[in-house]
């Protein structure tokens, strides 16, 4: 008979592990089949009908139906608006195709999911009876059953939701999802023992979904298994830093696959892979079609690179020329392939080894460092492509000894490009100041060695996210060092069976897609993989002993299936081997040095090798390949002019996403030396035109995803230049919505680095002025929230709400600033009556900005020329105000409106390292000879966003007569209004505490935040998307709930919240009336702390340890609390 009730087709996250892909597709047996089944899972749901075997069709349907061309446009846009979380729009999409066809059951289906995602009121209960009807007129539809126990869940009845979900999970063995909310109902209503089976079903299902693991370690602990709780608790741990796994939350994406829409697609027809050879058979190189004249350096060096950046990827072989007078080649691609730049300076060094490509002062344009038999030379390109020796000013010349190796790479992760050199004696580490000069540390941080060595790797073994090294010598023992941050190496333990083991060459790469690199090597004991296995890393022969294998070794995609193959070479040949099985997929007949070049769009890597005559020979890729897609990664925004991160985007780390397929790349070197060469990364994407997304790790840190990239196409991935962190920011309830304020507790930073090693103090208070009539009460309330739309945490202790009734004509501000240096803020009100704004104002350039500084409008006084280096960092520059009044006078205060761009912690490594201070705005007064006299130094600037802030004038520090101030800094500060208050006291002021009634901490998602011009930020609450590129400091969190004992008093007992959450205070209104003609001002006043993820802040990865206003304290009534309300542990992404 015909099925006649849609069939469910699951998402590819949703297959067994057996079906995920190990294996590698196109040239074994095995190995087409996942990559090539992804063009059939994301199929039309609902749209065929499948008979089942042996059944016929009843005679009165004679065709099932299809959606028409342009319904499955309709409903694929609306998909892709459920991507880019617009819920409303694909809501509105998913109407139209429901009321045009209400039989299509897949589409009432995501018809629901859209609507339970928008979240408006009233949509969980219109989207509960649509689920309803799909059921009464399906009761086989599992994902109506699956979303309308989310639905349940959600709403607090684990009870219905526990049938609904036990349901699905039955009829779908496969659904670790539909496991794991069974057990989580099964845990809500207090059956442990009963969900811990279900706990471990979901993991047996899909060992990749860490929420089951944190599952069934808590009903362990609940049920007194103390041994097998740390057992789950140790595979969710691990599984914090693999890109494969995935957590169940109440948020689109994160719900299951059955609950997510997917695109439609018509059914594929069979794909095979494609026939032919890997690489076409060798030729001469274009252009350079003959021998050439050898050096008596050694074997030529092959690096590539795009020279002169006009898209194409040039040649760079040392040790070869086309004369006897230049010593080596620079060939430069063109249209019919590549000529001979004899003219390029770098074609006249002697005795040169390699070359190592890299952008050291990140202006856009490509250096080069020359690895030689003495002296080293690094050279600069100007952007008018013209070369200069910069050796001896940049001092990089090092000892006149042999250097085997050398990378580009950033060391410490303070956006620059450091270079570490190995050589026949001592290596060195050159860190970058980003002035244009490096400082040898090699030595003084042991990590100089005393070996003769052969080649350096970098990579991150430890999973901390900095960058380690191994440097590989030519006696053992062979040296691991872990990077520890602030230019501090130790020994890497774990190594000491590599230390010991003689090797010749070595290449990192994660093998597994799972977030833990591998090591490849060469050596005495053939090739090896060097695996992790929780305490050391352990070699595995790989590729038998029957071969031979010798240098050079190379990972890379070849065949074009995403995954890496490795390149290697023998005594008589190089040859492709299987990742997995180190089958040969090609060999081809050389016995010369080659380098895989990067040379096509859509194709893959070519070869270019130098045979026994000198004479460069091209193979380039074959028939037998998937298509390409090619990504060049920058830390420069084009919108900006500062970045995190190295130009030349070397250190990044990813992941490429196709499918149900992992795919794990960085932009370190993955071949081994001499010299590096720098070109974009090309991966396979199978038989796929678009791959899902990338996930990639910056260098500084920052985590990033892009959508969507076409095959076949250059992508330049610019790192977003986002604020990943800073501090809380404030919506408060104005009567129609919750409206952006500022953000807080800027001053309350948790390690944040301001030097070497060195760290700023928190001050944990804020008392924040809310603007004027904005704070309305609703339904007898006060409602503010403090939301984390970025990756960080908030440690909130204490919060009171003060209201402040003045009478007429008077007016207040909060003694309030992040202070740097003379008096400290006190936070307490300042009330006055009179205020002098300047007549005249003019900045350091002689422009006249009255009409920036007159209103606080955001339209504000532009600061000095940026510092592209450092981010919140100018050139000097001053604002010189006249006032028409003398400033002489006793209990003046300099009122500021503005805002300012903050650095973050790496950014303060960077700066000290480079000798660039920050320096906060000094005021300075002008005497009768017209000489500056200093007022306040230093005093400090508003605590982030726009807000208002004043400091003290000393009346004994300003000259007699005085008119005119200057402010002068060099920090990007944008000043809006500035003006001249007189403090005076009032005793008719009227001062009220408002009842806090409740605390509720909730996960609402990540607010829209828009840059508006001179840096100036805005959130938008009403725009959430439920997910973002953040991670979450390892730790317990409060629980989502009511919290308020936590936030009622400041006793050390902290309200505890990360990215996308909040907490939301109500204080209760006493509805009182204003006095006639007055104002009325209130004030947020909180304790607390927050921190950020950045690599250089100080115990970045934790929650803990959890601050205290005394240190070391020990407070059992707080104990207590956090027992009571922080259990939510949350890690990673």
């Amino acid at each position: 008979m015909l099925d006649l009730n849609p069939r469910v087709v699951r998402r590819p996250e949703s297959l067994p592990l057996s079906a995920r892909m190990h294996k590698k597709l196109g040239h074994t047996r095995s190995t087409t089949l996942l990559l090539l089944s992804l063009l059939t899972f994301s199929g039309c749901d609902g749209c065929r009908q499948e008979q089942e075997p042996g059944g016929d069709p009843p005679p009165s349907i004679t065709e099932p139906w299809s959606p028409s061309a342009e319904e499955v446009s309709r409903h694929n846009e609306a998909a892709a608006w459920m991507g880019q979380f617009d819920y409303a729009t694909a809501r509105d999409l998913f109407a139209e195709l429901s009321a045009a066809h209400p039989d299509w059951d897949e589409v009432q289906v995501d018809l629901a999911i859209a609507t339970l995602n928008r979240q408006l009121s009233g949509d969980s209960l219109l989207a509960q009876e649509l689920l309803g009807k799909i059921i009464e007129n399906n009761p086989n539809n599992l994902r109506a059953y699956y979303c309308l126990g989310i639905l349940y869940l959600d709403g607090g009845d684990p009870t219905r939701a526990l049938e609904l979900f036990q349901r699905v999970a039955e009829a779908d063995p496969t659904d670790g999802y539909a496991a794991y909310y069974t057990g989580q109902c099964l845990s809500q209503l207090g059956q442990p023992a009963e969900a811990l089976k279900w706990f471990e079903k979901a993991i047996a299902i899909d060992p990749y979904l860490r929420s089951a693991q944190y599952g069934a370690f808590q009903a362990c602990l609940r049920l007194g298994k103390q041994d097998e709780a740390l057992h789950f608790r140790d595979l969710f741990q691990k599984l914090e830093n693999n890109p494969q796994a995935r957590v169940a939350e109440i948020k689109y994406t994160r719900m299951g696959p059955k609950a997510e829409v997917s695109s439609i697609t018509a059914a594929s027809s069979e794909v095979t892979a494609p026939t032919g050879a890997l690489f076409a058979p060798s030729k001469a190189l274009p252009g350079v079609e003959r021998s050439l004249q050898a050096s008596t350096n050694g074997p030529p060096n092959v690096t590539v690179c795009d020279t002169n950046q006009d898209g194409r990827i040039d040649l760079f072989i040392a040790g070869l020329s086309s004369d006897e007078s230049h010593t080596n080649l620079l060939l430069l691609a063109d249209e019919s392939g590549f000529r001979i730049d004899d003219a390029n300076p770098l074609s006249l060094v002697d005795q040169v080894n390699a070359a190592a490509w890299g952008d050291f002062n990140n202006d856009g344009t490509t250096d080069v460092y020359l690895l030689r038999n003495g002296p080293n030379q690094l050279w600069q390109q100007a952007t008018d492509g013209q070369w200069s020796n910069v050796t001896d000013t940049s001092g990089t010349a090092g000892e006149a000894i042999n250097s085997r190796d050398g990378l580009f790479f950033d060391a410490d992760h303070d956006g620059d490009l450091d270079l570490f050199v190995v050589n026949d004696g001592p290596n060195e580490l050159f860190n970058n100041n980003l002035d244009g000069t490096f400082q040898p540390i090699a030595s003084e941080r042991n990590i100089a060695g005393d070996a003769d060595s052969r080649e350096i790797i970098v990579a991150d073994f430890d999973t901390d996210r900095d960058v380690d090294l191994i440097v590989i010598n030519e006696g053992q023992p062979n040296e691991a060092y872990r990077n520890d941050l602030l230019w501090s190496y130790e020994p890497a333990n774990g190594f000491d069976a590599f230390r010991s083991a003689p090797l010749s060459a070595g290449v990192a790469l994660d093998r597994e897609a799972d977030g833990q690199l591998e090591i490849l090597t060469l050596g005495v004991g053939g090739m090896q993989w060097w695996t992790w296995d929780g305490s050391s890393w352990v070699a595995n022969s790989f590729g038998g002993d029957e071969v031979k294998f010798a240098p050079p070794l190379a990972a890379a995609d070849i065949n074009g299936d995403g995954q890496p193959e490795i390149v290697v070479s023998t005594a008589d040949d190089w040859r492709v081997l299987d990742l997995m099985t180190a089958e040969t997929l090609t060999r081809h007949d050389h016995a010369g040095s080659w380098r895989l070049a990067n040379l096509s769009l859509n194709q893959g890597p070519s070869l270019i090798g130098i045979n026994a005559s000198h004479q460069p020979l091209l193979w380039s890729p074959g028939p037998g390949r998937f298509p390409f897609i090619t990504l060049q990664f920058t830390g420069k925004e084009d919108k900006g002019e500062q970045m995190r991160s190295n130009r030349s985007g070397i250190g990044v780390q990813g992941a490429l996403r196709i499918g149900s397929a992992w795919f794990a790349f960085d932009t370190f070197r993955t071949e081994t030396g001499p010299g590096q060469s720098l070109q974009p990364l090309t991966l396979g994407t199978g038989p796929v035109a678009k791959i899902d997304y990338v996930k990639m790790t910056w260098p500084d840190g920052v985590f990033q995803t892009e959508l969507g990239l076409n095959s076949g196409e250059r992508h330049l991935i610019e790192e977003d230049q986002r604020q990943v962190a800073s501090c809380p920011v404030v919506f408060a309830w104005n009567g129609k919505e919750h409206q952006f304020v500022t953000d807080v507790l800027g001053v309350a930073g948790i390690g944040f680095n301001v030097g070497f090693g060195q760290y700023g103090e928190p001050r944990p208070w804020e008392n924040l002025l809310l603007p004027e009539n904005l704070l309305k009460p609703r339904n007898g309330f006060f409602e503010i929230k403090l939301g984390e739309p970025m990756e960080e945490a908030c440690y909130l202790d204490a919060a009171r709400l003060v209201r402040y009734d003045l009478p007429p004509d008077w007016q207040m501000v909060i003694d309030e600033r992040f202070h740097i240096l003379g008096p400290p803020p006190t936070g307490q009100p300042i009330f006055f009556r009179q205020e002098f704004q300047p007549i005249e104002a003019r900045n350091d350039r002689g422009k006249d900005l009255m009409h920036e500084l007159q209103e606080a409008d955001f339209i504000a006084a532009p600061p000095g020329e940026i510092d592209r280096r450092f981010l919140g960092r100018t050139a000097p520059h001053s604002l010189e105000l006249t006032f028409d009044t003398e400033l002489n006078k006793p209990h003046l205060y300099l009122l500021m409106d503005g805002w300012i761009e903050y650095p973050y912690s790496q950014t303060m490594f960077a700066a000290w390292q480079a000798k660039a201070a920050y320096e906060a705005p000094t005021i300075e007064a002008q005497d009768a000879n017209g000489n500056w006299q200093t007022v306040v130094e230093q005093f400090g600037y508003m605590a982030g966003m726009p807000r208002r802030a004043v400091v003290p004038l000393p009346v004994e520090r300003i000259p007699n007569d005085c008119r005119r101030l200057r402010i002068r800094t060099n920090v990007e500060i944008f000043w809006d209004r500035l003006a001249i208050i007189i403090a005076e006291a009032n005793d008719q002021i009227l001062l009220t505490s408002l009842p806090l009634a409740d605390a509720i901490v909730q996960e609402v998602g990540f607010a829209k935040r828009t840059n508006y011009p001179q840096r100036r930020p805005h959130y938008d609450y009403a725009q959430r998307a439920p997910l973002w590129d953040t991670r979450h400091l390892r730790g317990n969190y409060t629980n989502f709930g009511e919290a308020t004992e936590l936030v009622d008093k400041i006793d050390d007992a902290l309200a505890i919240f990360g990215p996308g959450e909040e907490i939301e205070l109500r204080f209760k209104d006493d509805e009182s009336n204003l006095p006639a003609k007055g104002s009325r001002h209130y004030v947020l006043e909180l304790n607390g702390w927050c921190k950020d993820m950045d690599l250089y802040t100080r115990d970045a990865e934790t929650l803990a340890p959890l601050p205290t206003l005394e240190a070391g304290s020990d407070n059992p009534q707080r104990n207590e609390l956090h027992k009571k309300f922080n259990q939510r542990y949350r890690a990673g992404f």
